[in-house]
Parts: C-alpha cells; structure tokens; sequence
C-alpha cells in the first residue's frame, strides 16, 4: 500500500461525514428557505391589513364615505352584486350576463390578433425585405404599453 493514499476504512468515513455535512447542509438551506418565504407572506399580510386599516379610518374620519367608500362597504357590495342579493344590477339583468361578453369580446381579440401577428412576425424574421418595411411601424408602437 502507498504511503500517500489513506487506508479503506478511513476513506470511508471521510466521505459519510462528508455525506452528513452534505445534508445537513441541505436541511439548513431548505429551513432557511421555509423562514424567508414565511417572513414574506406574513409582512406582505401585515401591509395589506395596514393599507385597509388607514383605507377604512380615513374615510370614516374625513366623512368621505361618498367619495371613497370604506373597504368593508366595498367587500359588502361586490358581495351582494356576485351572489346576486340586490334587486336589480345597475347596469342590467345579470353581472354574469356582462362577464361572459367581456370574455368573448377578450378571446376574439386575442384570436385575430395572434391570427395576424404571429405570421407577420415570422414573416418579418425570415425576410430582411418585410423587415426594412414593417420595423419602422414596430418601433413607432413600442412606447404603447402593453395593456393599452
């Protein structure tokens, strides 16, 4: 046996406490992660009970309940428009009725839109011609922002 590599069993232990070491490591990282993701959830809580509680005491205090009703007037009210408690919706027979159009009118969009867009910017990335004719347009639409 050379002097230089160390006996069988002391390699061995070397690489269980090298093991161990490992996933003690391991548990410690995935504990700290469990902490930091706890700590997050719980101040991001503590703010939004924040924010409702300086919602709710101003607008009692100021008397503006008319202007900016109290977030429990509003939880109240999208309440009974949802379940559909009050006698008649502002706007009409049924808030669903409303939803499923806004739903369509959405999806269309998004379906003629892509129907254009994604040949067009194949196009545009396979030929240089479109390219030099099209990217004027595009970088003339970039300061749009997307949800316009």
């Amino acid at each position: 046996m050379d002097a230089r590599t160390p006996p069988l069993e002391e390699t061995a232990v070397a690489e269980m406490a090298a093991s161990d070491a490992g996933e003690k490591l391991n548990a410690y990282g995935l504990a700290r992660q469990r902490r930091e993701r706890r700590r997050k959830v719980v101040r991001g809580a503590i703010g939004i009970a924040a924010l409702l509680a300086v919602w709710q005491t101003t607008s009692i205090a100021y008397d503006l309940e008319l202007i900016l009703p109290p977030p429990f007037a509003v939880a109240r009210t999208i309440f009974d428009t949802l379940t559909l408690n009050t006698e008649r919706w502002l706007y009409g027979p049924n808030i669903y009725e409303h939803l499923a159009s806004s739903f369509v009118r959405a999806i269309s969009g998004f379906a003629i839109a892509s129907a254009l867009a994604i040949p067009l910017g194949l196009l545009v990335g396979r030929s240089r011609t479109v390219r030099e004719y099209i990217d004027l347009v595009i970088r003339s639409l970039y300061p749009i922002p997307g949800i316009a």
